[in-house]
């Protein structure tokens, strides 16, 4: 099965410069765990709950200063729509995420 048949097509993406506040909100509102920091098509970076906690509340930053460039895992480990979705999971396990963007060419 190709990870294209069950990717979730409606991506939510944010910009860097969004507050950490209105990114939970974003979150909360969609029901979802992570967005995509986008720039003109471009990801920039991943925004998951981990982030939220481990960087904002756990360090208690205030979530309406904090920007999300501040937070976000810049290194996004990424896959493409015609992957194998056993392939998709082998890449998922080795580098330990749980998120995996999905791009037409990978970065």
């Amino acid at each position: 099965m190709k990870v294209k048949e069950l990717m979730v097509k409606n991506v939510i993406t944010l910009r860097t410069d969004t507050s950490a506040l209105e990114a939970t909100k974003l979150l909360n509102k969609n029901k979802i765990g992570c967005l995509v920091v986008a720039h003109d098509d471009d990801i920039e970076g991943i925004l998951t709950e981990r982030d939220l906690l481990e960087r904002v509340l756990e360090k208690c930053k205030n979530p309406k200063e904090t920007k999300v460039s501040e937070i976000m895992t810049k290194d996004v480990i990424v896959g493409q729509p015609d992957m194998e979705l056993c392939e998709a999971t082998k890449i998922m396990m080795k580098n330990k995420v749980k998120k995996l963007p999905i791009v037409k060419k990978a970065i």
